[in-house]
């Protein structure tokens, strides 16, 4: 796997709302994009009643101080941002940009390269180019979706594009998109992962496309 070297030169499950932690400063760090399996609502929220009997069932309120930041990269995988604490992972929402007085855009540009200097200090690989599975720390692999230099290393090695399956945050293995065989056993461990795994995450697999990417086939409907 010599073109890892090229990339990057050498040098438990944690989730949980409430961060100790307060100030910006002390954790800008220790921000990474975090993937999980998340919807966001596309139906009209109402404004919670103070009178909780006045609610109506068929309607989708709003949480106060609940809105979650995160981006979709595409289909059902999306990336949200978190703080790792040491032993949880706090979701980033709205209400922490508004305190700490940044941007959707700057937060993920932080999270990005706070990964990218972890991956530098942890990222291994298992396989060649026929078949690779990343490995970072065992709850954030799904991020490498966004390291863009992966990727364009791997499609040199293998001469073409590359096809990926993220069935669960910490498992993310690639192929060639003409690699029939190993794509359908791709899909076939994918689909157990979704169904008996603990932090199952996307259904479908993906291609990538002039630099980004574009769902390729689904593993489960």
């Amino acid at each position: 796997m010599n073109f890892f070297k090229k990339i990057f030169p050498k040098g438990n499950t944690k989730e949980n709302k409430d961060s100790e932690v307060k100030s910006f400063e002390e954790i800008s760090g220790k921000i990474f994009p975090y993937f999980k399996q998340f919807s966001p609502s596309t139906e009209p929220t109402y404004p919670l009643p103070d009178d909780f009997s006045k609610i109506d069932k068929t309607k989708t309120y709003d949480a106060a101080g609940v809105s979650i930041v995160f981006s979709n990269i595409c289909e059902d995988l999306n990336c949200l941002y978190a703080i790792d604490t040491g032993n949880s992972f706090e979701i980033i929402q709205d209400r922490h940009l508004k305190d700490w007085n940044i941007s959707k855009e700057k937060l993920h540009l932080i999270a990005i390269e706070n990964f990218r200097s972890l991956i530098v200090q942890k990222m291994t690989a298992k396989g060649d180019t026929n078949a690779i599975m990343f490995i970072v720390d065992g709850n954030l692999e799904a991020g490498l979706v966004l390291i863009d230099e992966i990727w364009l290393q791997l499609e040199d090695q293998i001469g073409e594009q590359v096809v990926i399956t993220v069935p669960s945050r910490d498992v993310i293995m690639a192929t060639g998109k003409s690699n029939r065989i190993m794509i359908d056993r791709f899909k076939e461990n994918s689909k157990q992962i979704l169904l008996t795994g603990d932090h199952p995450l996307s259904k479908n697999m993906f291609i990538r496309e002039s630099g980004h990417w574009r769902s390729f086939e689904k593993i489960l409907s």
